[in-house]
């Protein structure tokens, strides 16, 4: 495979003078810089560009857009979907630099509530030197923060999938998964083998339409009680696009602790 790329994102008005600066930089540290304008109004525009991405070796994410779209939750969770899938169709971490043009308010351009978020590592900057660091995390290995696996799928006929686990490198009995966010649901699981959608499925005493609050938002989740080993995944398909995931282990059928995870 060729050598792996940084993948520079313009989005928005007014920020092309400085993604073409951020691309020259990173030029003369011999980095292919590939990219894109980012489609705002283009319904799930993350699938697309992760494509796009993944089909350049992006090792690094370089994202330079506005204050305010960057603090947008509709932007932030096509960001999200878009750094899942493209993690998932490469198999590896890949990190994010995020240039903010215009006036900005550090506080606010650090918009992540509480609990973990899929951009919650992603790094802003500002004035200091970043060339020298993203160089290094282009070419250094990385791992997710997350405390889940967390991976997305996308096929035209399948539709949209999650992939959760919790309790990284243990066996576990059952696994839940909630949603949050307007016009998202599950419509089917499955368990299988980690890193793939599974061809087929025997679900165990599964639960649909389990209704909780948590971290002040209504979840509704679905689960299985399939025992998994350290190589099995929980896989959920989607309608819609959750603001956020609530997941966890269901040993006899409770849940018990909830890891959530914010995409918006």
């Amino acid at each position: 495979m060729a050598d792996k790329s940084a993948w520079l994102i313009a989005m928005g008005e007014g920020v092309d003078p400085v993604a073409q600066i951020a691309a020259a930089e990173l030029r003369k540290y011999g980095v292919q810089v590939k990219g894109q304008h980012w489609p705002l109004k283009e319904k799930q525009a993350w699938l697309a560009s992760a494509d796009e991405a993944a089909q350049a070796n992006a090792g690094l994410i370089i994202l330079v857009t506005t204050p305010e779209l960057y603090g947008a939750a509709d932007i932030k969770k096509s960001l999200s979907f878009f750094r899942l899938y493209l993690q998932t169709k490469l198999g590896r971490h890949i990190e994010g630099f995020v240039h903010l043009v215009g006036q900005v308010d550090t506080a606010a351009s650090q918009t992540f509530p509480s609990g973990q978020h899929v951009l919650g590592d992603w790094w802003i900057p500002g004035a200091e030197k970043w060339v020298a660091k993203a160089v290094a995390r282009l070419h250094a290995p990385s791992k997710s923060s997350l405390p889940i696996v967390f991976r997305a799928y996308a096929q035209e006929r399948l539709g949209v999938w999650l992939e959760v686990r919790p309790n990284i490198g243990q066996a576990i009995q059952g696994c839940f998964l909630g949603v949050t966010g307007e016009g998202a649901k599950i419509t089917f699981h499955a368990v299988g083998e980690s890193s793939r959608l599974p061809d087929r499925t025997i679900n165990e005493f599964e639960s649909k339409g389990i209704k909780f609050e948590f971290a002040g938002a209504e979840f509704e989740a679905w689960g299985l009680q399939n025992n998994l080993n350290p190589n099995d995944s929980y896989f959920v398909r989607l309608e819609g696009e959750p603001t956020a995931i609530a997941v966890g282990a269901m040993p006899g059928g409770e849940i018990t602790e909830v890891d959530l995870v914010r995409l918006a």
